[in-house]
Formats: structure tokens, C-alpha cells, sequence
């Protein structure tokens, strides 16, 4: 208090006072103690941040300088023990403003410009890197990591020759480093001066004859120049030493499979697998070498464990393919080639393989049949034929036979073409898929085509050469498990039964027990039974009833379809139960029969990731027309209070057509995530996407999932809804989001992370946090429209959701994304702004850094179904990294 009464003294008085040079003393010899304390401080917390990073505690080491930065931020040995510690936690970015920070405050550190370059070249900005380490040379021109730095960003610009001379200047000032010599050798591998290399890896051994890690780069050596015998021996000096390394294990199987000694090389990946047994690469290695052993079964287990840790390794699934094709496992072998060509799709090799095997089967196939004949035909006449006509394919073999022995083709009832480039198709009717073909009839024509799926015809059963008026028209047709084609023939009320090749088997007359004939058969298929070979079951338009056949046309029974009412009660009843909700304001949709066509084909292209998967949907247009009759759902959601319209609309998603339309839709999206080894990241892209995707309409009458499918369009209220049910299908834990007062609507789904809210989405329902999804256009998850923001929406649980508990996969990574576009925005926006300012020298760099923005913000824009892929390319490009300092005017 004394002390304060004194600052305000007046001047006359404070210059007569007589405790003026006591007080100042005092005063001075406090602010020295103070000082004294904080550089103790300080010293104490640099010592012990030193301590605990020579230990490897990395974390608790920062923590002490920065506790010490906070009393002194000038402070060389803080900012070098920060610095460091950052650099050893791969935390290059901020190491770089630590190193940056430390050379402002010690411009001469040599140290400080090395280990900025260790950082840079951790973000591969390998050019810049040089820099660092030249700067550190010119300071220091004997410090030998100046000279190694240098020499390996060299080898990463793979400009080995200048990496061989910076090697060899370091070995100039330290001649004793073992690792020197072996950057001299890679750099010399890499410029094919192999045996020179073995010399640079000798001089390393010789310093360090021990470590495994010097020894085995040698052998690697010894086996570019083919002196594999030479190399095992070198890695067996390195597994002395080194027993349970599996990388030595695995270049020493790799020599052993090169000199054809595969049971030894089996012997080393066994070795290198009880080690690792995690590592895909080893067990391909080793079915490789199973693969020479003919060991083929046992390849194939290999290569599953390598597809099980990798399956997106296309190699892998084509080697399996191979040696599946060794044990004649010809289907599995096929099934093989076409996952490695699903992840690679030019694949060559796989291709060609592919390609050949299905020749081999075409050629067993018919030498099959011929065999069958050999009983009437004598031996040597079907050898001739053979070597003749060389059988080309299943798909003329019978006709071109039949005309070798008899001149002429004999067959009475129907045949099969190969003169496909006179084929014309006249009316394409209807479709099925049967393991690689399109099987389509031609309505007018009488002919079925087999095609690929690039629409290339194959093959033609031309049943319009039938005599006796065998057929009048195809009305529907259908494939049995022994690839029988069973054809329904609406006018003669009969179906035709024929092989695979056209060769009519047999046919008969549509009738029952009590000799009904149905009055407008419409559809023909079969179904599998596990005791039998199978049922052929048939539609009638005019009847309510299903006629079931066995396979050889014997009549088995009658399936009358009938409404049950009780049943109906029940089900609702049900539903009741389970919401309970009064369904008073919702009716069921009731099919309309007099549908004409009855079935129609919708095709959906999505695309997810870099690709595009094609989803076929066969909409039944009786309940497409009771949907469009249905006038309960005819409102728009946000012009409701949510106690009308939220009990309507859940009682609609229990319709048992909309159940129906969401489950195979689901189902759909499902068999491609598991198909094609989708990533789950890429499986909730592809869900949202295919609504996305689907075109936006500003209608306001609400349409059914199905009106979705069949109309190709929908609302934002339709798509919402629909994609709120598939994503509550798929297991997520989902919202439906409702704006009032807007024709938006929207999901959200929950996540475990969070981001910046200027640049994400997100709301809160009972403590937990959903991202904001949009329905309407193809967008990234997370980013709301600046209309629909300006609503605050309503949550809702649709459905029960006690077993959905899935939260957005990579929610981290969308949120980088968001935030990542939002941040170079800022800067794309500044620099438009300002590039007339900067000084004219300096207008290069701001255009350059300009149109890297333009370029990554429209890639990302144009895909944002691809998540990782976008993820890759912010990261790649580096635009975070941006500085916005040119140099204005």
C-alpha cells in the first residue's frame, strides 16, 4: 500500500523524498530475483522435458515445454526440445512452425535447418527438404546428416546419381556409419550398378557384421543378379541373428522358389506365417509356390487366407482363379476371375484366362455329347469330325455334327443358329440372367438370344423352325438348376421344354387334375426344392391361383390365392400393437388388377466410390396404380402439425407393398455391398446415394417408394422418407427431418464426432448428436443449404429403432472434408479479392495456389459419393497448406 501511495506522489515531492533510492534498490533487486526464478523455471522444465524425451514419453515431454514456452516463448532450448518431440510424434506441420519459430530465434542452428528438413520430407515436400539441407551444409559444411538428409531426398526424387555423390561426401566426414553405405547401395540397385552395390553392402557388414538388417540388403543384391544360392546363404547369416524377423524368412523363401526348391521355400513362408500371420503377401507367396508343387488344394487355402486379410488384391482372386482352374473347379475358378476383374477391370491376364476357361468347358461340354452319340456313330468318325471341325463352341456343335454324319441336320422339332451376324432381334420380350449370359426372347420372331452383358449375342435357339406349329408365340420362359429352358406358349396353352442348346426334350398341355385349362397364362418359373429337382410354377391372369408342375409336365396341384380378412385384422392388430397409433386415418394399398402391362422394368445407375453399379428393378404396376389411388398420404409434411400427419405416415411405412418395395430395395443395395467387398463407408454412400441420385421433382402430392422406383423421381418429402426406411433397414440409427414451413425435408444419422457448425450440420436428440443427410441432389454429408439452415427442423423416429444402433462410418473424415473445403474457400475468396494488389513479380504464386483451389474444390464437387477418394485427393493436393503471403502493393 506504501508502495502505491508513493507512484502518486507529485513530483516536487517525490524528488525530496528520502526514500527514493532505497525504494529503487529494492525494487531492482526484486525484478533481478523474479527473473532469476522464471530462467530457473524454465531451465528446471527444459531438463525435465529432455529427460522424458531420451525415455520415448513424447506426450508428457511437450507438455513440459510448452509449460516452459508460457514463462519464456523465447527460449532457444524449449522451442528445440518442442520441435523435436514433434518431429518423433509425426506431427510435421506443427514441428515445421516449432523449427520455423526456433531458426527466427538461432538463425545459424544447423541442427534446427536438418530436422526441418526431416519434417518436410515427412510430408513428402521432398524439393523443399533440399533446401534444409543444403542451407545446413553451406552453415556447416562437415555436419554429415546435411549431407545424408540431402542424399536421401535425392532418392526420393529418384535422382540416384546426385544421391550416390551426397552418400559418398557423408562417408568422407564419417567413414564408420554402416547405414551410409547402405544408402550408397540402394541408390546404385536403382541405377542397376549391382555388383557395386554388393561392394557398398560388404563395407557396411564389415563395420556392423551382426545386425541382420545390414546383412540382408545384400542378398536382396545377390538375387537381382540371379546368384540365388548366394543370397540364401546371406539370409541364413541374418536369421542368426535375427530368428523372428518374417521379412528375412520371406526373401529367403522367395531365393528358394527362384532355385525350384519349393518344399524348402514352403518351409521358410510357414517360418515367416507363424511370425506374422496377419500378412496377405506371405501366404500369396506361399501359394505361389504350392501352386509348382501341384499342390492345388492347398494353394487355394493359401490364397483364401490372402484374400481374408486383402480382399480387395485382385492378383490374389486371379491366382486363386488358377489354380481352382487346376482342379477342374471350373465354376469356382470363373467365380475367381471375376471378383479379380470387379476390383481391376483390366485385368488382362485374367481376362484372357477367363476367356479360355470358358472355352475348355464349351469343349468338354460337347465332347460330352459326342461321347453320348458314340453309340450310334462309330469311334473313328468322330475323331475325324474332331479334327475337322475342332468344336469352336457349345453353340453349333450339335447342328455341324449332326450335318458331318448325316449331310444334313435331322432334328424335328427345333434349332439351334451360329449365323448370328444375320441375327435381327424383332421384339425383345422378356429377360433373365443365368450365370454369365442375358437369355432374351424374341416375341415375334420365336427365337431365344444368349448374350453377353456388353449386348453381344452368342447364341440363338431359333424355335421358329419347329415343325407341326410347335410354338405360337414365347409369352415367358425360364431356366432350371440343370439349365433346361422351360417356355410357356400362352396361345396353345402349352409349355415346351429344351436344353441348353435348343434340343427340344419334351412338352405338354396346361391343365389341372379336374382338366381346367388356364385361361390367360401369363408367367412361367421354377423353384428349387431340396428333395426333388425341382417345381415349374405358373400364373393365370384370369384366375386367382398358381398350377404347379414337376419338371417332366405331370401336374402336382393348384395354389388358390385368396384374401384372408382375419389374417388382414391380424397383421393390422400387429402394427397397432407394436406403434400404437390409431390407423383410422391410413388404408392399406389395394392392387389394381386391371394393371396392363402387369410388370414393368425400371434400371437405377449409381454411382459410389469410382464406379457405377447398375440396380434392375421389376415394379409391379397393379400396386404401383393402388398406390397412386391411395389418397392418405396426399399432404405436404411441413404444412402439418406433426400430432396429423406423423401417425399416417408411419402407418404407411408398415404397408405391406411399401414393406415389401424397402426390403428389396434394401436387399438390393445389399447384395452389391457384399458382392462387390464394399467398404462400410462406401456401402452408407451408396444408400444415400442411390436416393440422392434419383431426380428431385417439385410436386406436391407425396408418392410411395414404389412411385418413387416407377416415376424415377420424387419430392423432397418422398426421398427423405424413402431414404430414412432404407438406412433404418440397413441397421443405422436415423432421424427424419421435417422443416417447417419449407418443402424441405431431410435424415440424420448419429455420429461420434462433431465439427466446426459453420461448416457442418448436426443436431442433438437426447444427448446424442445425427449428421444432417440431404435427400434432394447428390451432396456431401454434413452440408446444409443456407435456406434450409435458416429452420430449425423437427426429429422423428419413424420406425422402432431399439436394434439400430449403426453410426455414419468415417464421420471424422466427412468432417474434414466439410471443414476442409470451408477453409479454402476463405482462402480461394481472399485471393480472388486481392491478386490485383500483389506486386506484379509476385502474381505467379496466388494464380498457381488459385487454380490448385479451383482444381480440388471441383473434383470433390463432382463426386461426393466418393468419400475416400476425396478424402485422398484434399490430402494429396496439400491446399491446406496454402499461405496466403505474396507481397501486396
Amino acid at each position: 500500500m506504501k508502495l502505491f501511495q508513493f507512484t502518486i506522489l507529485s513530483k516536487d515531492k517525490l524528488l525530496h523524498s528520502k526514500n527514493v533510492k532505497n525504494i529503487l534498490f529494492f525494487s531492482l533487486i526484486i525484478t533481478l530475483l523474479i527473473s532469476l526464478s522464471f530462467a530457473d523455471i524454465v531451465t528446471d522444465l527444459n531438463s525435465k522435458g529432455n529427460l522424458l524425451k531420451n525415455s520415448g514419453k513424447y506426450t508428457e515431454a511437450l507438455d513440459s515445454y510448452n509449460q516452459a514456452l508460457n514463462l519464456d516463448d523465447n527460449s532457444v532450448s524449449s522451442w528445440t526440445g518442442k520441435a523435436d518431440v514433434l518431429l518423433n510424434l509425426g506431427r510435421y506441420e506443427e514441428a515445421l512452425h516449432a523449427y520455423d519459430k526456433l531458426i527466427a530465434l538461432d538463425p545459424k542452428n544447423y541442427w534446427a535447418h536438418i530436422n526441418k528438413g526431416d519434417a518436410l520430407k515427412g510430408l513428402n515436400r521432398f524439393d523443399e527438404a533440399l533446401l534444409l539441407y543444403e542451407s545446413a551444409i553451406y552453415l556447416d559444411s562437415k555436419i554429415v546428416n546435411g549431407y545424408v538428409g540431402k542424399g536421401n531426398v535425392l532418392y526420393n526424387l529418384k535422382k540416384y546419381d546426385e544421391a550416390i555423390d551426397a552418400f559418398e561426401q557423408a562417408i568422407d566426414i564419417d567413414p564408420e556409419d554402416p547405414w551410409i553405405y547402405i544408402s550408397k547401395g540402394d541408390s546404385l540397385q536403382k541405377i542397376q550398378k549391382y555388383n557395386e552395390a554388393i561392394d557398398s553392402y560388404d563395407q557396411a557388414i564389415s563395420l556392423k557384421p551382426d545386425d541382420p538388417w545390414i546383412i540382408t540388403p545384400k542378398g536382396d543384391a545377390l538375387q537381382l543378379l540371379n546368384k540365388f544360392e548366394d543370397a540364401v546363404k546371406i539370409y541364413d547369416q541374418a536369421l542368426k541373428n535375427k530368428p523372428d524377423e518374417p521379412w528375412i524368412w520371406v526373401s529367403k523363401g522367395d531365393a528358394l522358389q527362384q532355385l525350384q526348391k519349393y518344399e524348402d521355400a514352403v518351409k521358410a513362408y510357414d517360418q515367416a506365417i507363424t511370425i506374422n500371420p496377419n500378412e496377405p503377401w506371405i501366404w500369396a507367396s506361399k501359394g505361389n509356390t504350392l501352386l509348382q508343387l501341384k499342390k492345388y488344394e492347398d494353394a487355394v487355402k493359401a490364397y483364401d487366407q490372402a484374400i481374408t486379410l486383402n480382399p480387395q488384391n485382385s492378383w490374389n482372386w486371379y491366382l486363386k482363379g488358377n489354380a481352382l482352374k487346376s482342379i477342374h473347379k471350373n465354376e469356382e475358378a470363373l467365380s475367381a476371375y471375376d471378383f479379380a476383374l470387379k476390383i481391376k477391370p483390366n485385368f488382362t491376364e485374367a481376362e484372357n484366362n477367363r476367356e479360355l476357361l470358358l472355352k475348355n468347358i464349351s469343349i468338354n461340354v460337347s465332347s460330352e455329347k459326342i461321347t453320348q452319340l458314340s453309340t450310334i456313330v462309330p469311334d473313328e468318325t468322330i475323331t475325324h469330325f474332331i479334327k475337322q471341325q475342332k468344336i469352336e463352341s457349345e453353340k453349333n456343335w450339335l447342328d455341324s455334327f449332326l450335318e458331318f454324319i448325316f449331310g444334313e441336320n435331322p432334328k424335328e422339332q427345333g434349332s439351334s443358329r451360329s449365323d448370328l451376324e444375320s441375327v435381327s432381334v424383332i421384339s425383345p420380350h422378356s429377360i433373365i440372367t443365368y450365370d454369365d449370359y442375358m437369355v432374351i426372347s424374341d416375341k415375334n420372331s420365336k427365337s431365344l438370344l444368349f448374350s453377353n452383358f456388353n449386348g453381344t449375342i452368342l447364341y440363338v435357339i431359333d424355335l421358329d423352325n419347329a415343325k407341326n406349329n410347335l410354338f405360337e408365340e414365347i409369352t415367358d420362359f425360364t431356366v432350371d438348376n440343370n439349365k433346361n429352358i422351360y417356355v410357356l406358349d400362352a396361345i396353345s396353352k402349352k409349355v415346351v421344354k429344351t436344353d441348353f442348346f435348343g434340343t427340344i426334350m419334351k412338352s405338354w398341355q396346361l391343365y389341372d387334375s379336374k382338366n381346367y385349362t388356364p385361361a390367360n397364362p401369363s408367367c412361367i418359373s421354377f423353384a428349387s426344392q431340396m428333395n426333388n429337382d425341382g417345381i415349374i410354377l405358373l400364373t393365370d391372369l384370369a384366375y386367382p391361383c398358381i398350377l404347379k408342375y414337376d419338371t417332366d409336365g405331370n401336374f402336382i396341384d393348384t395354389i388358390q390365392l385368396t384374401v384372408n380378412q382375419k389374417i388382414q385384422n391380424n397383421s393390422e392388430k400387429f402394427y397397432n400393437a407394436i406403434l400404437n397409433v390409431d390407423k383410422g386415418n391410413y388404408a392399406n394399398i389395394i392392387p389394381n388388377n386391371e394393371a396392363n402391362p402387369l410388370i414393368t422394368e425400371r434400371i437405377f445407375d449409381i454411382k459410389c466410390a469410382s464406379k457405377i453399379y447398375p440396380m434392375k428393378f421389376i415394379v409391379n404396376r397393379s400396386e404401383y396404380l393402388g398406390s397412386q389411388e391411395n389418397k392418405d398420404i396426399d399432404f405436404t409434411i411441413n404444412n402439418e402439425n406433426p400430432e396429423k400427419w406423423l401417425p399416417i405416415i408411419t402407418d404407411a411405412l408398415h404397408d405391406p407393398v411399401t414393406v415389401k418395395t424397402i426390403k428389396e430395395t434394401g436387399d438390393m443395395l445389399n447384395g452389391i455391398y457384399h458382392e462387390y467387398q464394399l467398404k462400410d463407408s462406401e456401402y452408407f454412400d451408396l444408400i444415400t446415394g442411390f436416393i440422392q441420385q434419383i431426380p428431385l421433382s417439385e410436386e406436391t402430392n407425396m408418392r410411395f417408394p414404389i412411385e418413387v422406383l416407377h416415376d424415377k423421381k420424387g419430392s423432397s418429402q418422398d426421398k427423405a422418407i424413402f431414404l430414412y426406411a432404407l438406412l433404418h433397414h440397413a441397421g443405422f440409427d436415423v432421424k427424419l427431418l421435417s422443416y417447417p414451413g419449407t418443402s424441405h425435408c431431410a435424415v440424420a444419422v448419429k455420429t461420434k464426432n462433431i465439427g466446426n457448425p459453420d461448416s457442418v450440420t448436426y443436431y442433438k436428440d437426447s444427448d446424442e448428436n445425427y449428421l444432417y443427410i440431404n435427400p434432394d441432389k447428390p451432396d456431401l454429408a454434413g452440408r446444409i443449404s443456407i435456406s434450409a439452415k435458416k429452420s430449425d427442423p423437427f426429429l422423428f423416429d419413424l420406425l422402432p429403432t431399439n436394434n439400430n444402433l449403426n453410426e455414419i462410418p468415417e464421420s471424422i473424415n466427412r468432417i474434414y472434408i466439410l471443414e476442409t473445403l470451408s477453409k479454402i474457400r476463405k482462402k480461394q475468396e481472399y485471393i480472388e479479392e486481392n491478386i490485383n494488389k500483389f506486386v506484379s513479380t509476385a502474381q505467379r504464386k496466388p494464380r498457381q495456389d488459385l487454380e490448385k483451389i479451383r482444381t480440388v474444390t471441383q473434383y470433390v464437387e463432382s463426386q461426393p459419393w466418393n468419400t475416400e477418394g476425396n478424402l485422398l485427393r484434399l490430402k494429396n493436393s496439400k491446399v491446406e497448406d496454402i499461405v496466403l503471403n505474396y507481397g501486396l502493393k
